[in-house]
């Protein structure tokens, strides 16, 4: 069957169709629960309108598409498998000549697809959407704090300071035992209404118990010469610990700038393994949800779907697209842990479940 067929397109089109109705219905109802579960923060802020909160949910929209996408994969899949054997079109499709790889293809393509695309596309989207939602979290007094933020270029934090807004900025970080080494670091003092009111720079400095001792300073103040100093300290609520918690999220990082952002965190002595098992696991996951549509072709493509064994073969099929990605999760922990190398422990469960899927529906179309 050539790849751009009549039926290939019909397939193609009936299984978008199936995906974005799961796909919606999926966010939908989480994106409720999420609601009632903000609407619960809120509850005690009267300052926190009802538009807020549809907000806030809006923003974490992107990260639920994510990690629902392969349930979605499966459910649309089984549904169009389902549908083809309660119409007698696979039959029919059989009949002509068409073997089970000639129907698979076009959803392996739309799914392959779908992959890149939540990779290429969505997350850069949910990594900036969820950095808005941080923001209007302090904004609205849920959590407190200071923002932390990083990118190849630097790292960058945002503090506040007797009710004034403080940013610096360093090109280099180096964890030392309990104290951090900031190099090239520039320091930002704002006014309240964010008017920059004096600048720091400091080739060097370091972070210890509360305070950041400054080396090599030059004092820049609007309307006045510049200054320089040998040595200065100023109090900060910037700690190593605080540093080490906010490196430990990838999910922050776009996919694009995980490679720098790896490099980066190597090159100031930081362990960069979960940010690697996260890359690793990104660039696997159109493979991933490849396996989706090979375990419901595995249970929903088959002829005895009409002698009432349907809900059977459907029941096998989400359990085990259930078992598949739970075990994905388990084994890349052992990953995260170094127990298994990092890559096998992304790999294996593709490894293992494609191969056996491939194997069963080789099974079945020459029995």
């Amino acid at each position: 069957m050539l790849p751009f067929s009549l039926i290939s397109k019909y397939l193609s089109k009936t299984f978008l169709i199936s995906f974005l109705f799961f796909l919606l219905v999926l966010t939908g109802i989480i994106s409720l629960f999420d609601v009632i579960d903000l609407l619960r923060r809120t509850a005690p802020y009267e300052n926190i309108t009802f538009q807020n909160v549809l907000y806030m949910a809006l923003l974490k929209a992107p990260r639920m598409i994510h990690l629902l996408l392969p349930f979605a994969i499966l459910f649309s899949s089984l549904s169009v498998f389902w549908r083809l054997t309660k119409t007698s079109e696979l039959v029919i499709v059989r009949a002509i000549g068409v073997s089970v790889w000639g129907f698979i293809a076009p959803l392996l393509v739309a799914t392959f697809l779908i992959g890149v695309l939540d990779v290429g596309a969505i997350n850069p989207l949910s990594v900036s959407m969820i950095e808005r939602f941080s923001r209007q979290e302090e904004k609205l007094g849920l959590v407190k704090g200071s923002s932390l933020s990083w990118s190849p270029r630097g790292f960058w934090m945002r503090e506040i300071r007797e009710n004034k807004p403080v940013i610096l900025r360093s090109s280099t970080l180096k964890q030392k035992g309990k104290t951090l080494s900031l190099e090239n670091l520039s320091i930002f003092e704002l006014s309240e209404n964010e008017i920059l009111k004096q600048q720091l720079e400091s080739s060097y400095a370091v972070l210890e118990k509360g305070f950041l001792n400054l080396y090599d300073v030059w004092i820049i103040t609007p309307g006045k010469t510049s200054e320089k100093k040998d040595y200065m300290t100023l109090p900060t609520t910037l700690t190593v610990e605080q540093i080490l918690e906010n490196f430990e999220t990838p999910e922050t990082v776009s996919f694009w700038n995980l490679p720098q952002s790896i490099s980066f965190l190597e090159a100031s002595g930081f362990s960069s393994v979960k940010h690697r098992s996260h890359f690793y696991g990104l660039l696997a996951y159109p493979f991933s949800l490849l396996c989706m549509v090979l375990i419901a072709a595995v249970f929903g493509l088959n002829p005895n779907q009409r002698q009432g064994k349907i809900l059977f073969y459907m029941m096998g099929a989400v359990v085990c697209g259930f078992l598949f990605f739970f075990t994905s999760k388990v084994i890349s922990a052992f990953g995260l842990s170094q127990t298994l190398p990092l890559s096998l422990s992304i790999l294996g469960p593709i490894l293992i479940t494609l191969p056996l899927c491939i194997s069963l529906l080789l099974h079945k179309e020459d029995g």
